[in-house]
């Protein structure tokens, strides 16, 4: 790569600005504000026997939908790229994770290891999130892996939660045990907690808050870590074992709707990130047009939807065989 797009790619780097942050992170908040407002204007109705049902179905998805929003904004956190400096950004992504239930600390030290390049599926930390799906037959029967998926991430979650060795895809990772972390995650649900029983129901908590956490938030990221780092599995001719494949991700090129709720934070350029992960994900584009003109090794982003490419995954047959992969057919 030459001298100038270097210079380039510095410049992005260096380019620390939190106005993009904050606007994602509180428009991210006030529709969680926005959807449980709603719960309590409809309460008094809803138990008068007035039809709002669809108010309560519609605040869940959409506090889903911004819980999984959030989890993007810790991963910000995680690579110190939230906000600026470094003590503000550890300080929100603590507390974000408190209102997730995650440890920052754990997450940074496990997700860094997912970062290293070059490295097999079978060694990425990850990988126990997006390959499953894709040792088992198209259609229905990959489609149930990744639903079910969620279950065994959510146990596994919990397990390292008191653990000071946990474990990623038979990777034990040493971490101090993180009390102020652990303190913020419960005065966070104590609250949350507090808010809805007081405003609106007690269960509330659990069907609007704990529920959407894993069933919405959980399943979307990995949807969409299957879709990045799975993609380029189903194109492959390399007939090798799945988990000696080489890790990859792609860069989606797609409409501002999906990068709001399905890839905020840059991550449709997800192979640019996994290129330069100091750089913002504001700069990420950016990036990804200076490698493309650059490095003829980089991958062209993917002209399409993400629900377009998850379909297509879903039903897709490998190009070639793999050992330890689900049979061309089935």
């Amino acid at each position: 790569m030459n001298k100038d797009a270097l210079d380039q790619i510095k410049a992005l780097r260096e380019d620390r600005r939190n106005l993009p942050v904050a606007l994602h992170v509180f428009s991210t908040l006030a529709i969680i504000g926005l959807a449980i407002a709603a719960l309590w204007f409809t309460k008094e109705w809803t138990r008068l026997g007035s039809n709002f049902w669809f108010v309560w179905v519609a605040a869940f998805l959409i506090i889903g939908l911004m819980q999984y929003r959030m989890v993007m904004a810790v991963h910000e956190a995680t690579h110190k790229n939230l906000f600026f400096p470094a003590a503000v950004n550890e300080t929100v992504g603590k507390i974000l994770c408190g209102f997730l239930g995650m440890n920052l600390g754990m997450y940074r030290k496990s997700h860094l290891q997912h970062h290293k390049s070059p490295q097999k599926i079978g060694e990425d930390v990850d990988a126990p999130l997006y390959s499953p799906p894709m040792r088992v037959a198209p259609g229905f029967t990959r489609f149930w892996a990744l639903l079910t998926g969620v279950v065994d991430s959510l146990f596994r979650k919990i397990i390292r939660k008191f653990s000071k060795q946990p474990e990623f895809a038979g990777k034990k990772i040493e971490v101090e045990r993180d009390w102020l972390q652990l303190l913020l995650i419960l005065v966070a649900q104590v609250a949350m907690f507090a808010l809805f029983a007081t405003q609106i129901v007690w269960w509330a908590y659990f069907t609007h808050w704990l529920a959407p956490l894993v069933l919405i938030a959980q399943l979307m990221d990995e949807l969409r870590i299957f879709v990045e780092h799975g993609y380029n599995y189903f194109q492959t001719t390399n007939p090798a074992p799945i988990d000696e494949l080489q890790q990859s991700t792609i860069d989606v090129e797609t409409n501002f709707l999906e990068r709001y709720l399905f890839a905020p934070y840059g991550f449709d350029m997800h192979l640019a990130h996994h290129a330069q992960l100091t750089v913002p994900f504001y700069n990420l584009k950016k990036l990804s047009r200076i490698l493309q003109e650059n490095d003829p090794n980089y991958g062209k982003p993917i002209k399409r939807s993400y629900l377009g490419i998850l379909w297509e995954m879903i039903n897709a047959v490998p190009q070639v065989a793999h050992p330890g992969g689900g049979k061309r057919g089935e």
